[in-house]
Parts: structure tokens; sequence; C-alpha cells
């Protein structure tokens, strides 16, 4: 009731944040008939709704049981065996509502242009995984390691023979099971099996498979089948994305904005910051270790001094 009555007190000057009030107003309130203010369902409030007054770039969504709230950071590195010095191609920050199958091939296609080789391989956790994606690491001729998958593992698991006829596997009762294959609504192909959980349909219990279970059971197989010593590759990753973060309190940056956030992103990652933890150069120091302390220090200062003077020029030029 309060915002209700201030928005046309200012709606003349529009002051600084009124624009913000305004749209918080409108995304979390509706105004009935009778000029009552009520507030709207949580199915009606989007994820791109503002969140934070000091902040109002960033999204929010649900990630299983945990409400993410601000930006999600994808990076990306090579992880070579052959190679004792691997490297950050890529950080990309973006709102917390974009999924993460959404990074998968922008860092690919990114990576490609960065390194000199083409890669043959991903690694990636099964959050990444996509019917699009797995289209697209054929087309590109690489090989998609998933290391593992969401949702829980399913009572049933599928398989083809080699006469490509498919098979269902009961875990439960330790054998194959009979099914049949119907057309259901939209002309979906469903394999249907007889089952004693299921709601009775005319006498007779059911419970109906997609293509997509299928595919997903597949997968669960594929990963349960990788070597140990790739899905190790895994934990390369979370060991960058550890360092990135390492001087985050609360996992919060001192920043707020979408532009600030990847600005930070990419300082940490690549060029000098006040912390000194640049990973790439300090991984690139360590490869060659004949850099002195005194060397160190002189192209710390030079490539800070390069990084002003470009922000400089970049800011004299559009000025």
């Amino acid at each position: 009731m309060l915002i209700y009555k201030i928005l046309p007190l200012f709606k003349s000057t529009k002051p600084l944040h009124y624009d913000t009030l305004q749209r918080v107003f409108d995304e979390q309130y509706k105004v009935d008939q009778d000029k009552v203010v009520l507030p709207r369902d949580k199915k009606e409030i989007s994820a791109k709704s503002v969140q934070s007054p000091h902040d109002t770039d960033c999204h929010y969504r649900n990630k299983g049981d945990q409400k993410v709230k601000g930006y999600s950071i994808n990076v990306t590195e090579s992880c070579d065996d052959d190679n004792p010095l691997n490297l950050i191609s890529q950080v990309t920050v973006k709102k917390a509502s974009v999924s993460d199958v959404d990074f998968l091939q922008t860092s690919i296609n990114k990576a490609q242009d960065i390194f000199t080789e083409k890669p043959q391989y991903a690694h990636a956790d099964g959050a990444y995984h996509s019917p699009d994606n797995e289209k697209f690491c054929k087309k590109e001729e690489i090989e998609l390691y998933l290391h593992a998958i969401q949702g829980a593992k399913s009572r049933y698991e599928f398989n083809y023979c080699e006469k490509g006829e498919l098979t269902i596997f009961d875990t439960k009762k330790n054998t194959n099971i009979e099914w049949v294959k119907v057309i259901g609504k939209n002309k979906i192909e469903k394999w249907r099996i007889e089952t004693e959980n299921a709601a009775p349909v005319g006498g007779q219990g059911y419970r109906y498979f997609t293509q997509k279970d299928i595919e997903t059971s597949l997968l669960r197989r594929k990963i349960a089948e990788t070597p140990i010593e790739t899905l190790q590759k895994r934990n390369n990753v979370e060991a960058t994305v550890f360092q990135l973060g390492y001087h985050c309190s609360n996992a919060k940056t001192r920043y707020r904005g979408e532009v600030k956030q990847q600005m930070w992103a990419n300082m940490r990652c690549l060029p000098a910051c006040r912390t000194g933890r640049w990973v790439n150069f300090i991984r690139i120091m360590k490869r060659f270790g004949q850099i002195s302390q005194k060397s160190f220090l002189t192209i710390n200062l030079q490539l800070n001094h390069n990084i002003l003077m470009f922000i400089w020029q970049k800011k004299h030029l559009f000025s």
C-alpha cells in the first residue's frame, strides 16, 4: 500500500530509483477492481524479477532444492594429459536464470578459437546435458564425457541387443520384462509395461516410457562404464572454480551488475588483480619457473600500466 501511494506522487519527476520501485510493484503486486493492492501468486513472479535494490540485473532460479540468486559463472579450461600447462580459455558470467546447458556450446566454440588444436573431448557435469548439446558435439566430432546426471536412478534399465531390439530390465525383479509400443497423444511413441504399482486401467496396471527415458538410461550406463581416470578430470575444473572464488566472502563478490561481475571474473582468471592470484599467469609462471621475483614485479607493473592505458584510450575514443 505504501508503494502504491508513493508512486503517483513522484510520477512527474521520476527521481533516482523510481523506475526500480515501479518495477518491484508491477512484478510483486496487482490492483483489483476495488483498488485493493494484492500480492501476486508465486507462480506469477518471474525469475527475472528484481532480487536486490543494490543490483537490479541479477536473477534467480531453483536448482534442485536450492534457490540460487545472482549470477552463474562458467569456467572452461584445457585438461590435456600430455601437456603440463593447462589454461583457462574462457570465463562467462550470466544471470542465474540462465540454465547450465546454455553455456556448453559457446564455451567450446570460444575454446576452439583460442587454442591451436581442435578439442577432441569435452568433460562436463550432468547439468550441461541436453539432446541439442549432444548433437552439437557429434557435429563437431567431439566426444562428450558427462561425469554425472541429474535425477534419481530408475528401477528400469534400457538396452539394445545385437539385432537392435529394445530390452527393458527390471532391477528389482532381476529379469527382462515384456513391453508394447504404443502411440500416445501428439503422436508421441511410448513403450508400455505391466506393473503392479501403477494405477489400474481397465483392470490392469501400466507404466509408460518415452524416448527421453531410454536415452537417459543409456547415458547412465555410459557414465557408469567410464574409467575412473576420465572422471577425475572433472576435479581439475572444480579446483579452478574454487580458486576463482577463493577470496569471496559468503560466496559473494564485492561488485554489483552483470558487466562488473564479468570484468571481475576476467581479471581474476587472466590479468593482475589486487590479490595477485590471477590464475592463468600463476600457472604459466610456475610452469616455466625462470622468472625472478624482480621480473615478476616488473611484468606485473607493466601489465597494469598497459591495461590502464587501454582503458583510457577506449574512454578517450568514445567520449
